[in-house]
């Protein structure tokens, strides 16, 4: 199962050549994790990000501020393989062999593994399949802001995985610095005076984090206890569940001090 998943580490290194050498460039004919499908990858001064064609999401993001490069988007299987149940794995389906993954933004709650169409242009992004039945489209606005567009007839669940600088968890008191609050416009969450993401989306969605239950780690384990679906999640990720929308909108807006 783990062999599966070395070729994305393509992803990662694709994101640390741009962050050597920020430069702006589009493509969807790029083989960057070996695995003989063509990925898209979008750069700008500010972003970069990379997609899969096969399922159609965004695997991993990246944005750079004035306190660097942080990475926001990425996949379950960048921290943990083997999130389901083993009896359920496929080793011969690639990475959509381990079912309980989660493989990035907009991927839906169970993937329709075809190979999306695309439109590419300076700041957008479309994946879709036939003539637009299911369309995602990811648009980076500015400096600090990516919009995200889904139309799915379906009316499946879709997941946004937020992996926001996960080498943070190497520090010692790393668990305290994530934050999250609730504001009129919607969810902030980040690390402060580091980065953090404002989203704002006109659908109702659920927000789940893995440092919601992390009072709960200093009393005895209690099998009454409701842990809360962030228990399980991987160290230092959130989740942003859309459930059963046509269509859904969101922004992800960013800036270094949590408001």
């Amino acid at each position: 199962m783990r062999a599966n998943y070395l070729g994305q580490i393509g992803h990662l290194l694709a994101a640390a050549h741009w962050a050597e050498n920020p430069d702006s460039y589009s493509s969807c004919q790029e083989d960057i994790d070996w695995d003989g499908q063509p990925e898209c990858v979008f750069a700008s001064q500010d972003f970069f990000a990379t997609f899969e064609r096969m399922g159609g999401y965004m695997a991993f993001a990246f944005h750079r501020s004035s306190h660097g490069v942080h990475q926001v988007v990425g996949p379950t299987y960048q921290f943990l393989v083997g999130m389901s149940d083993p009896t359920l794995w496929n080793p011969n389906l690639g990475i959509a062999g381990d079912p309980g993954q989660i493989l990035g933004a907009l991927v839906e709650d169970s993937p329709i593994w075809k190979m999306y169409d695309y439109q590419v242009s300076e700041n957008e992004l479309w994946l879709y399949l036939g003539e637009m039945a299911i369309r995602k489209v990811f648009r980076f606005i500015g400096e600090d802001q990516i919009h995200m567009d889904l139309s799915n007839p379906d009316n499946t669940s879709v997941l946004i995985p937020f992996a926001l600088d996960p080498w943070t968890r190497f520090i010692p008191g790393w668990g305290n610095l994530y934050q999250s609050y609730q504001n009129p416009d919607g969810m902030i969450w980040g690390i402060d005076n580091q980065l953090s993401i404002s989203i704002d989306s006109g659908q109702p969605y659920e927000f789940i984090q893995f440092n919601r239950s992390h009072t709960a780690l200093f009393s005895p384990e209690d099998p009454n206890y409701d842990y809360s679906a962030g228990h399980f999640l991987p160290f230092p990720m959130a989740l942003l569940r859309i459930n059963n929308q046509q269509t859904a909108s969101l922004d992800l807006i960013f800036s270094s001090v949590i408001k």
